[in-house]
């Protein structure tokens, strides 16, 4: 997915949510190895790899989990989303931004693919400069594609788009771009 990012406060938000995710990330390695990884890969096993494909294409309910793993489950999943909480709110900043690689994305409703923004250096970065271009491109002109079944989700991610590059150029900072 390529990404741009506000690398300043972007590094800001990752340290905020860092001790945090270690301890989720501890707590969940704790877990496992006080129940060792042979149990639990044989928990998963015996509820996921033995299901047979027709359950999951068929639409069927699966199969109840057996009583001795429900609870083993249970605080593997609640760790777990513990766990990717704060991954999440590292990713979803305001201070980065994510497209799909195929359409549509907001970029590509002006008329730009990925391959077209050759604006990046070496270093992959994308000049404030350049983001200034885009900028321009995205308050000044109409889509050219037209986005009727998207346009409550092109709206919000242009929206952001926009505020992330004025924030940009605001604090005079190149975005990085990882593709």
């Amino acid at each position: 997915m390529p990404s741009f990012y506000l690398m300043s406060l972007f590094q800001k938000q990752k340290e905020k949510y860092c001790r945090r995710h270690a301890k989720a990330r501890q707590d969940l390695d704790d877990f496992v190895a006080q129940v060792g990884n042979e149990e639990v890969a044989k928990v998963f096993r015996s509820y996921v790899a033995d299901i047979p494909w027709g359950f999951r294409l068929n639409g069927e309910r699966l199969p109840e989990v057996p009583g001795e793993g429900v609870a083993f489950l249970d605080e593997f999943l609640r760790l777990n989303r513990q766990e990717a909480v704060p991954i999440w709110k590292i990713r979803h900043s305001a201070f980065s931004f994510y497209e799909p690689l195929t359409p549509p994305y907001v970029l590509w409703c002006y008329g730009l693919n990925w391959d077209d923004i050759e604006l990046m250096e070496e270093d992959r970065k994308l000049p404030v400069e350049r983001v200034a271009e885009l900028l321009e491109m995205l308050v000044d002109r109409e889509p050219v594609v037209s986005v009727s079944d998207w346009e409550k989700t092109f709206g919000r991610k242009r929206r952001r788009l926009v505020w992330l590059f004025q924030t940009a150029i605001r604090l005079e900072e190149d975005l990085v771009c990882w593709m």
